[in-house]
């Protein structure tokens, strides 16, 4: 079933351009501070079939074409903790075992080890958590070093991670609460001259009030070729806001 809905969507991808335009109308019957997209131009379908079930925030930007007329730049965000969570959940039906619960219970005895590793990091704990303080044995921004108090934070998110991905410590850095909440909700992102950038999903009053500061150099920020891959998936993917890069 999903390699052919695989190919059905990648061929409805391969259709399109590579800028989609749909209208938008205003929906002015609709109450409360939300807004109605509706269209029903092939584009927004395609998007709509794909990505609106996982989508938790709409980032718009209003900008000028070349001929000076406005459009609107449409960003969608997927929230990656929904996701984890979703297929982390409650799944599993039971039927009594038989040969093809047998086979299941030695696969997952086969894969024990490698799952205990990897749920380990998803704790902030083992040797992901061991290798990665090795690199950053601080938070970088507030150069706190009191390891009971330090979040091992991954770059690309747990759940858009391959099982390597999310055991390796080029994938992460050591951040104080704060700003391991920021940066894994995509409310602040670092560009690849360390310089951190402020999403504009939060106010200015709610950055004042936390004593944080737009483009600011971050010199001890661990940066190489590796998280640079994978600074660019959190630009793209996570951070709310204009990609930096």
């Amino acid at each position: 079933m999903f390699p052919t809905l695989w190919e059905q969507r990648l061929k409805m991808v391969s259709e399109l351009n590579d800028v989609v335009f749909f209208d938008i109308k205003d929906q002015p019957q609709i109450g409360g501070d939300r807004g109605y997209v509706k269209s029903s131009q092939k584009g927004f379908s395609i998007i709509r079939e794909i990505a609106l079930p996982l989508v938790s925030y709409i980032y718009v930007e209003k900008v000028l074409s070349g001929g000076k007329s406005v459009l609107y730049y449409w960003k969608l965000f997927v929230d990656f903790d929904l996701i984890s969570e979703r297929k982390n959940g409650p799944m599993v039906l039971s039927y009594g075992k038989g040969k093809r619960d047998q086979a299941e219970a030695q696969k997952g005895k086969r894969e024990s080890e490698k799952k205990k590793q990897i749920r380990y990091a998803r704790e902030g704990q083992g040797k992901y958590r061991e290798q990665l303080l090795l690199q950053c044995h601080f938070c970088p921004v507030t150069m706190v070093a009191d390891e009971r108090i330090l979040i091992a934070s991954h770059i690309k998110p747990w759940a858009a991670s391959t099982d390597e991905e999310k055991v390796d410590p080029y994938n992460g850095y050591m951040l104080s609460p704060l700003y391991d909440k920021l940066f894994d909700r995509g409310f602040i992102t670092f560009t690849y001259d360390r310089h951190m950038i402020l999403s504009d999903f939060l106010s200015t009053y709610t950055w004042k009030r936390l004593g944080i500061t737009g483009d600011k150099l971050v010199p001890a920020l661990p940066m190489d070729d590796k998280r640079v891959e994978y600074l660019h998936f959190h630009h793209r993917k996570v951070f709310k806001g204009a990609s930096p890069s």
